[in-house]
């Protein structure tokens, strides 16, 4: 398949990702039934798409199988670790239909099993009693913000706690001294799913917002007031203790924000191949020379799927272990060689086949490998417009 300026594409799978991840993020609208269908059917894994589905059938009326497609979603969510997403899909369906309290019981044993390292979120959400989470889910309003639109700003009220659920965010958080409210030192950095933000903790004190957030993409966030939180506190104490595991002492760290998670910049899902060189940390583990193909990458880091290989090396052998990345830049002509460290692995099971997958938190890039990174993530408007060509052939054609 050729592009109007002659460029052939190099994988179609890579481009159909890139089309899932514009509807993901809002930039491409599907308004026919049989255009989700056909997706589905090239794509039955791709949670996020069940759960754009579910909302167009919510939209259209059909609401019992908007339900249906919500809860299925949701269980895809949870089997990969996503509980945020989860429960937004959850709240969703119970809206349409009030759940019984069987239902209810059930969602929460499945988000308790769902426990995953990959995020503190995850083990926030996972950590509460029955009675905590359906209060939590009860108190949680959704909101959607278009790309480049301010969500708050430096000297705000600090009113309201954000849980992302999807697009990207950056922040860009101050330290003030005294009443210099024009910030002396500056931390700028990405926000993406499964992080949270607003300076509310502790909330017996009163603050001031001392970041400004914008988006970057279409964002789907659900928040909570402070308010509303100090009322849930009081009722359910533990709440609150949970809370501050998300947090830390704020003269710690720039932001107060304690995070253990490798997604810490924007994260792109292009599938790309990689060479790693891993060595465990294991006494007497000999290294590990692997190929594998990323779910996601940032300039931060990656998610790679080394599928099954090495299924048999105990998941210890991958705890904290240094890893060297060889990316190749599709169409770029250039290969980078990356330090880093494994922050998570885990083994999953998908379409009856039982996969492994790594994240790897990158070392500082140099200047040189963080443009050519970044340049190849970004694509440019002229992947935009081959985007644009390729779902025209694909569901138009």
């Amino acid at each position: 398949m050729v592009n109007p300026g002659g460029q052939r594409l190099n994988s179609q799978n890579e481009s159909y990702e890139r089309i899932l991840a514009r509807i993901k993020e809002g930039t491409i609208i599907i308004n026919e039934r049989e255009k989700f269908e056909h997706l589905l059917k090239l794509f039955p894994e791709k949670a996020s798409l069940h759960r754009a589905f579910a909302d167009f059938l919510a939209k259209e009326g059909a609401r019992d199988e908007a339900v249906r497609v919500y809860e299925r979603s949701a269980k895809m969510y949870l089997d990969s670790g996503r509980s945020l997403q989860a429960i937004v899909a959850t709240i969703l369906a119970w809206s349409i239909n009030k759940p019984t309290h069987d239902q209810g019981r059930v969602f929460h044993a499945a988000v308790q099993a769902s426990k995953s390292a990959e995020t503190p979120l995850q083990d926030f959400f996972s950590a509460f009693t029955y009675p905590e989470l359906v209060a939590v889910m009860l108190r949680l309003v959704r909101v959607h913000f278009p790309a480049n639109h301010a969500v708050k700003s430096f000297g705000d009220e600090a009113n309201e706690l954000f849980f992302i659920v999807s697009g990207t965010l950056k922040e860009t958080t101050y330290r003030t001294d005294g009443d210099d409210e024009s910030g002396d030192q500056a931390l700028v950095r990405h926000l993406s799913d499964n992080d949270i933000f607003g300076d509310i903790y502790p909330l017996d004190a009163e603050h001031r917002s001392r970041s400004d957030v914008e988006t970057l993409t279409h964002v789907e966030l659900v928040k909570i007031s402070k308010q509303v939180l100090q009322q849930l506190c009081r009722k359910h104490p533990r709440v609150e203790l949970l809370l501050t595991d998300l947090y830390r002492n704020p003269g710690e760290t720039l932001d107060g924000r304690m995070w253990t998670s490798v997604r810490r910049a924007v994260r792109y899902e292009i599938p790309t191949k990689v060479k790693l060189s891993i060595l465990p940390q294991m006494e007497n583990a000999p290294p590990i020379d692997t190929e594998g193909l990323t779910r996601d990458i940032s300039l931060g880091g990656a998610c790679v799927d080394i599928g099954d290989q090495h299924l048999a090396t105990p998941l210890k052998a991958f705890e904290n272990a240094a890893v060297n990345v060889e990316i190749r830049l599709t169409g770029e002509n250039v290969t980078l060689k990356i330090a880093g460290n494994i922050a998570w692995s885990v083994k999953f099971i998908e379409n009856a086949n039982t996969r492994l997958l790594v994240g790897i938190r990158f070392e500082a890039l140099n200047d040189s490998e963080r443009r050519a990174l970044e340049k190849y993530c970004l694509q440019g408007n002229a992947e935009q417009n081959l985007l644009w060509n390729l779902w025209d052939d694909l569901v138009k054609g």
